[in-house]
């Protein structure tokens, strides 16, 4: 047979149609494949919104059920796609669990979402099945959600939940916190918890009506909504018990230090600020770190004025820094103590006991007051106070005096075998130099405005101080007292006080200026 030129051209046209058919069917093919089998995540097509009409999110009281990990703390459960029907969704994809997808967010899921049953003491290995749990089973049927199309965004949305709805915070807020002694009513909880957020949340209990579980519910926008009448499987009719970890390590006693500022950095105020509160065993070792925690500062966030002023660093570490510091390593051991259980009652406590044990005020009047040409005896410093105290220098400068107490927070004598102050056998106790200033102010007041009975008709000095150009002023610069034996006729002539009555008391009345 003879082909034409043009019976060539057909035939070689087919089979480029051919290949380039069979090269389309292959490629799409392999797309295809490399995406559904192997990258699935990234296949966003899913719109099972119809199967749930609300999520759960869960919060687990960890104590409950792992005390070995030592973390005080409500951890997350879940997020669970739900419907108030009963009919829940559950294992709605095959797409399996790939812990690449949130290493970013590995951090913050050992710390928010560890597993309950932690036997290695590697969190996050020991987390990976039930991470891997929660994504199959109810991350797969949120997928429905715009907002919820990767296991990225399930489990970042689920940590931003946590950080919103702190229960540990929201709790000690209606008056619960964790306590090994005293116990709650559920309704009372349940009714608090409603005004608290507006809705009804679901509570649960464990064996002996121990509290384990708190839910709160939410609409596929994430507004808070009631959770269905089913809402709480505690036994109602006996109270619940809301435990702190009870397995931490023993001690008989607490030191409550404060530290004068000037001691350790001379451009700080003049005064006695906390260090800490201290579990301490008078034999053996004190209890330290026994969490490694960190403290999480909204906690505490509405006693942080208090703490800026009671409680300031005087080190290299700013304030939240500081006080994280003191939280994981001594206040987490005295979780015990329900005054010390919590950060927001640890701090608090501390605030408490500098205001019941004024250190300055203690010295003074054992006429030890804070100056720079004089020097006590260290047996003197003990001797002001009712119980001896435990005593720390810097530099020959007394710097921190520590109250000892019981776990009553009763006074006792602190046991210490010797101090490095007892080095000196005389300290200083230095303020920190005055401020310079930009101007001196003096102010005075026509003496008949504010007082008539004198007949005292002259301008009289009112105030004399220094000042800063932004109308500030500095005060109690040192520790120096009036001697009123310097006290001259002129002062009582020319800067009386305006609430004397006679001439006669005019200079009993000024010395109070």
């Amino acid at each position: 047979m003879v082909y034409t030129k043009f019976d060539i051209r057909a035939h070689l046209a087919g089979r480029f149609k051919f290949f380039c058919v069979f090269s389309i069917t292959f490629i799409a093919t392999f797309i295809f494949i490399y995406f559904y089998v192997f990258n699935r995540h990234l296949i966003v097509t899913y719109d099972y919104e119809d199967n749930f009409d609300h999520l759960v999110f869960t919060q687990q009281w960890m104590p409950t059920y792992n005390t070995k990990l030592n973390i005080q703390n409500w951890t997350i459960h879940g997020l669970w796609p739900s419907s108030m029907n009963g009919n829940s969704p559950s294992f709605c994809h095959n797409i399996t669990f790939d812990p690449d997808q949130i290493e970013s967010l590995r951090g913050d899921m050992v710390k928010y979402w560890p597993g309950e049953h932690i036997k290695s003491g590697d969190v996050y290995n020991d987390s990976l099945s039930f991470w891997k749990h929660e994504w199959e089973k109810h991350g797969t049927c949120a997928l429905a959600l715009k907002t919820l199309k990767s296991e990225m965004d399930y489990f970042k949305t689920a940590l931003d939940l946590h950080e919103k709805y702190n229960l540990l915070t929201m709790l000690q807020t209606i008056g619960f916190v964790p306590s090994l002694t005293s116990k709650y009513e559920v309704t009372e909880m349940l009714d608090k918890m409603t005004k608290l957020t507006g809705k009804n949340p679901s509570i649960n209990c464990v064996e002996n009506n121990v509290l384990a579980q708190i839910s709160i519910c939410m609409n596929n926008q994430f507004d808070l909504i009631d959770c269905p009448e089913t809402v709480t499987v505690c036994n109602i009719s006996k109270p619940i018990s809301y435990a702190p970890i009870a397995d931490v390590p023993q001690f008989d006693s607490l030191i409550f230090s404060q530290q004068w500022l000037p001691a350790y950095n001379k451009t700080m105020k003049s005064e006695w600020t906390i260090h800490g509160i201290w579990p301490n065993n008078f034999t053996g070792p004190s209890p330290l770190n026994c969490s490694d925690v960190p403290l999480d500062i909204s906690q505490i966030q509405s006693i942080l004025n208090d703490l800026n002023d009671n409680w300031p660093s005087c080190s290299k570490l700013d304030n939240p820094s500081f006080w994280s510091h003191e939280w994981t390593k001594h206040g987490t051991c005295a979780i015990s103590l329900e005054k010390l259980a919590t950060p927001l009652n640890y701090f608090n406590t501390g605030i408490e006991l500098r205001q019941k044990h004024n250190i300055s005020k203690i010295l003074m009047e054992a006429n030890i007051t804070a100056g720079t040409d004089q020097v006590y005896d260290i047996k003197d410093i003990r001797k002001a106070f009712k119980n001896v105290p435990r005593l720390k220098c810097v530099d020959g400068n007394i710097a921190e005096i520590g109250i000892c107490m019981n776990k009553s927070f009763n006074s006792i004598d602190c046991i210490q075998k010797k101090s490095n102050c007892d080095n000196f056998g005389k300290v200083k106790y230095e303020p920190s130099p005055p401020k310079s200033w930009d101007v001196m102010v003096l102010s005075q007041q026509w003496f008949p405005a504010f007082n008539k009975d004198l007949k005292l008709t002259n301008w009289t000095i009112s105030h004399f101080w220094p000042q800063y150009n932004d109308g500030t002023y500095p005060t109690n610069c040192t520790g120096y007292k009036y001697e009123s034996k310097s006290f001259s006729g002129d002062l009582v002539r020319f800067w009386p006080s305006v609430s004397s009555t006679t001439t006669s008391n005019i200079r009993e009345k000024s010395l109070s200026l």
